[in-house]
């Protein structure tokens, strides 16, 4: 065995940070409110039942993923469609599969740097 200098590897750690919005889809005009409403920059409708919400201050360092929902008043999932660090897409549908616009709770999940403490 080699004697020499030892080195440890050093690796950074991902610090990820949760959004908890409600996307008001029912709505001619849709919103999103919530305890994180203020790190939203604003909602696009993309047709019935297709939202992309614009992160603004909230955009994350790497790509966001949606993590979670909750139905309000209907029966059905939310699907993400497209995500970036600035944005994602999401779909609403029905129990029956349709697109519908609804409303909905959303968790998104990202990562803002590597803590490397």
């Amino acid at each position: 065995m080699k004697s020499g200098i030892r080195r440890s590897i050093k690796t950074g750690q991902l610090q990820l940070r949760e959004m908890n919005l409600q996307v008001n889809g029912s709505l001619a005009t849709p919103t999103v409110t919530g305890f994180d409403e203020f790190q939203i920059d604003s909602i696009v409708d993309l047709g019935v039942g297709t939202y992309q919400i614009l992160l603004g201050k909230g955009s994350f360092e790497r790509g966001c993923q949606l993590k979670g929902f909750g139905c309000i008043s209907a029966a059905g999932s939310v699907v993400a469609i497209a995500s970036d660090f600035d944005r994602i897409t999401v779909e609403f549908r029905d129990a029956a599969g349709a697109l519908a616009d609804e409303d909905f709770f959303i968790n998104i999940l990202g990562s803002d740097f590597r803590n490397n403490h």
